[in-house]
């Protein structure tokens, strides 16, 4: 059955299972739908993948269960071929964190971005000490759960995803395999990415530090740009230097970057030390660590709003 079909035909049961309830959306070579696990009752996150396009949801299924884990989508079930498709069935998630910042008119809170950084460099350091580089990192594929996971970061779509490839030096580059074409997506990837360099633990620290960036300022120094154009983006990322790039903002994003640059092919960064500077950061200024983001608040107020409480 026709993709589109799916999408606008009701009652449709998928693997005698997955009970087709809203179509979500779609990408480059599938479509997600919004469906009900009939043996459990559960909302879950259906992807249908054709036969006929590159099989990306085996990948997929592949590392998920090999990084399962707090803040990795759990899977319900991956099947080979149900009629003309793949099917993944995974955790259904809240908003991305783009659409969040969006929401919060483009801007977040210190406090807000130190308790996302916390939970996001946890999640890193548990896919890279898995030997996994996720490199695509960015707002869209950083989720919120759901219901009593509404405050757990996940980290979604392993869709260009590799095994870590180890340089046999230790290499400040390794050009062992270079890649055909820029890996990611250009705003957000590492200036290595960008010359086609094999990425390492580094570059995805890069692109979560871009994403911190971004998160704090409402934009990143190239916005202006043409973001289907990666050369121009890339040489803004080659150019700028550190202090620049997190002028305005407090030194700890300064001294992540330093810390991010400094390292090798092979080495992996230090994860906890990083936490440990942005949590002396989150105590300085008094935060309270309740998980109460901008969103949660700015939500708050407008329930209040619309039952006449203010």
């Amino acid at each position: 059955m026709p993709t589109e079909q799916l999408a606008t035909t009701q009652n449709i049961i998928v693997a005698s299972r997955f009970k087709l309830l809203r179509y979500l959306g779609g990408g480059g070579y599938g479509e997600v739908f919004l469906a009900q696990d009939l043996e459990t009752t559960t909302s879950i996150a259906l992807k249908l993948e054709p036969l006929s396009t590159r099989n990306t949801l085996e990948h997929e299924n592949l590392i998920y269960t090999a990084i399962r884990g707090t803040g990795i989508p759990k899977v319900y079930l991956y099947h080979p071929r149900i009629d003309d498709y793949r099917l993944l069935a995974v955790e259904l998630l809240g908003p991305t964190l783009e659409d969040l910042f969006n929401y919060c008119s483009r801007e977040f809170s210190l406090k807000t971005v130190l308790m996302l950084a916390d939970q996001l460099l946890v999640r890193m350091q548990h896919i890279h000490t898995a030997g996994y580089i996720h490199q695509d990192i960015k707002p869209e594929n950083l989720l919120m759960g759901r219901g009593r996971k509404g405050s757990t970061l996940y980290i979604n779509d392993f869709g260009l995803a590799r095994r870590k490839v180890m340089a046999s030096r230790n290499v400040r580059f390794w050009r062992g395999k270079m890649e055909k074409s820029v890996v990611g997506t250009f705003v957000y990837a590492s200036r290595a990415a960008h010359l086609r360099h094999c990425q390492t633990y580094r570059d995805d620290m890069e692109c979560v530090g871009y994403t911190l960036v971004e998160f704090l300022k409402g934009k990143l120094p190239w916005d202006h740009l043409d973001h289907s154009k990666h050369r121009p983006i890339g040489e803004a990322k080659q150019k700028i230097t550190v202090e620049k790039l997190c002028e305005g903002l407090p030194d700890e994003f300064q001294r992540y970057f330093h810390h991010i640059y400094s390292l090798r092919y092979n080495e992996m960064p230090d994860y906890e030390w990083l936490r440990g500077l942005f949590r002396k950061l989150f105590a300085r200024r008094r935060y309270e660590w309740d998980y109460v983001f901008d969103w949660t608040e700015k939500r708050f107020y407008e329930m209040r709003a619309e039952l006449g409480w203010e």
